[in-house]
C-alpha cells in the first residue's frame, strides 16, 4: 500500500551537502538557546523559574531540552520542563522530567527532556523551566532548549 505525502506550499524542504543549515521556515530549521553554568539561574524552593526561552514562528516543532542543577543542598525533588506558559511545569512523562538525585559541591546533575511536539499557530515563546524542593543550602539551574521544525 503506497502513501502520498503533501508538503504545504509555505514550507520548503531544503537539502544540501555543504553543511549550511536550513533557512528560516524550511523543514529542519533549528532554534536553540543555551545558558551556561556561570550564568545559572538561582532557584527558590518550590518556585518554578524560567531558565531560558526561544521564539518559534508558526509551524510544527519538536522541542527538547536539558536542565542542569548545581549547588550543595539536600533537595528532595528536581524538575525540568518545556512549556508554552512562563514559569510553569508540564506533565510528568510528557514534557516534564524529574529526578530525586541531588547535586553536590563536587558534581552537578542533569535532566534530559525528550522531544515535545509544539504546534505554533502564531509566533510564540517556549520556555525551559526548573523547580527544586530543598530545605537548606542553595541551588541554581542552567541548560539548553532546542526546537526543530518538522512541518
Amino acid at each position: 500500500m503506497s502513501q502520498n505525502y503533501v508538503i504545504p506550499a509555505t514550507y520548503v524542504l531544503v537539502t544540501n551537502s555543504t553543511g549550511i543549515p536550513p533557512v528560516q521556515f524550511a523543514l529542519g530549521e533549528q532554534i536553540t538557546s543555551f545558558i551556561n553554568s556561570s550564568s545559572s539561574v538561582s532557584l527558590s524552593t518550590n518556585v518554578v523559574s524560567n531558565i531560558t526561552s526561544i521564539n518559534l514562528s508558526p509551524g510544527i516543532w519538536n522541542v527538547s531540552g536539558m536542565v542542569v542543577f548545581k549547588g550543595a543542598v539536600g533537595a528532595t525533588k528536581n524538575q525540568g520542563s518545556i512549556v508554552t506558559t512562563s514559569a510553569t511545569l508540564g506533565d510528568s512523562g510528557n514534557n516534564l522530567a524529574l529526578t530525586p538525585t541531588n547535586p553536590n559541591a563536587a558534581s552537578d546533575i542533569s535532566l534530559t527532556i525528550p522531544p515535545y511536539r509544539v504546534n505554533a499557530t502564531s509566533t510564540m515563546s517556549v520556555y525551559l523551566t526548573a523547580e527544586s524542593t530543598f530545605s537548606a543550602g542553595s541551588i541554581s539551574a542552567y541548560g539548553s532548549i532546542s526546537a526543530t521544525r518538522v512541518a
